[in-house]
């Protein structure tokens, strides 16, 4: 009922009979009562008979029976297409609307929809204009959901991977790095993520992408190393750019512009000091950037191998969760065996017998552990 309603508002009548404050009330009302819904399709109720039996759906989900499909056709018609979104007054007013949109659109069907109807052309648009906003005036956007950026940004990132519109924000999404709102920052390296993991990062719309400027005078690559080398950073952020990175490392370019920025020292530098799943990430990164620099192979190979990684498998973790010297060791082994060095039997024996020694001490522990169990 209250969504027929919120339509009733929306039907076109000239601007001075339109109760914004009732239209933004009822709006308001939708968001909180739809704010973890992401399937919209399962809330239309089926009829039934008297005996339980479905007699046939009331609503067809992909018809204009659909009062969501109607709420969404409504907003996309009178408030968000051919810049009517820009052209509201109130502020209040632009934000529920998208905060809206960003619930309705979280649904597959109705995502399509927006997008077969525009919509996603007006949102980069929104995206770029409100971006550039962020950067020049940041004290003039509200803070976290108040801000009408982070819920465009936020469904950027829910877009597909394959999507054109992600190539399209790539130099907005690259300027707010720089932001220092945690969930806009969250959204910005989410989409970032799925262009890099997707065909179209080879495009060469997209080449170059590293050296795109951010707002605070540095580049989307001098960044993204500062994000994931930052202690300070919520470990899922360094995760994202890790993963970022390790994306554009496809290409030559972007390896040896890494290699310029002392890329390698820096991810050597990590690898004793962050958490498994970055670590693995960090490692893969090195597979493809350490024969540019032959005078760190050495050193890589001697840091993960010799001096083992502090962390122990504990037997209250899941296995997934763990991460022995075994596996340690084979990362290592596949770091440095990928390069092949030509180097003579007389360096590599003592590597191969500290190997065969260590192995060997913590067989003979496990086994001592067995006998004292048995005892």
């Amino acid at each position: 009922m209250r969504i027929h309603i919120a339509c009733g508002f929306l039907q076109p009548k000239s601007r001075r009979e339109v109760d914004f404050e009732r239209e933004v009330a009822l709006l308001d009302e939708f968001i909180m009562s739809h704010n973890s819904v992401y399937d919209f399709c399962a809330m239309l109720e089926p009829n039934r008979a008297a005996g339980g039996d479905v007699l046939q759906t009331s609503r067809r989900p992909g018809t204009q029976d659909n009062p969501f499909i109607q709420l969404l056709q409504a907003l996309l018609e009178l408030r968000f297409l051919e810049g009517r979104w820009t052209q509201l007054e109130s502020e209040t007013h632009k934000l529920v609307i998208l905060q809206t949109l960003r619930i309705l659109t979280r649904d597959t069907m109705l995502q399509r929809r927006f997008l077969n109807r525009g919509g996603g052309e007006e949102l980069v648009h929104i995206f770029d204009e409100q971006g550039a906003r962020h950067l020049s005036e940041p004290l003039q956007q509200g803070p976290g959901a108040q801000n009408p950026l982070v819920h465009v940004a936020s469904m950027l990132a829910k877009l597909d991977p394959n999507s054109p519109l992600l190539v399209q924000c790539r130099r907005t999404l690259c300027c707010l790095l720089s932001t220092s709102e945690r969930f806009l920052l969250q959204s910005v390296l989410a989409s970032l993520h799925k262009l890099s993991a997707s065909p179209m990062i080879l495009s060469p719309h997209c080449q170059g992408l590293m050296q795109m400027p951010t707002g605070d005078g540095m580049t989307a690559g001098e960044k993204l190393l500062d994000i994931l080398s930052s202690d300070k950073m919520k470990p899922e952020y360094r995760q994202l750019a890790a993963e970022v990175v390790l994306n554009l490392c496809q290409t030559e370019d972007s390896r040896m512009l890494i290699v310029s920025l002392e890329g390698i020292k820096l991810l050597l530098g990590m690898v004793q000091n962050c958490s498994e799943n970055l670590l693995v990430v960090t490692i893969r990164i090195l597979e493809r950037l350490v024969h540019y620099d032959s005078r760190q192979v050495f050193f890589c190979f001697f840091l993960l191998v010799f001096l083992p990684l502090p962390l122990p498998r504990s037997p209250l973790s899941p296995p997934s969760f763990s991460f022995s010297f075994d596996v340690s060791l084979s990362l290592s082994l596949s770091l440095f065996l990928s390069q092949k060095p030509t180097w003579s039997v007389s360096m590599w024996y003592p590597m191969y017998t500290y190997m065969y020694a260590s192995k060997n001490v913590e067989r003979e522990k496990e086994r001592e552990k067995k006998r004292n169990r048995e005892k």
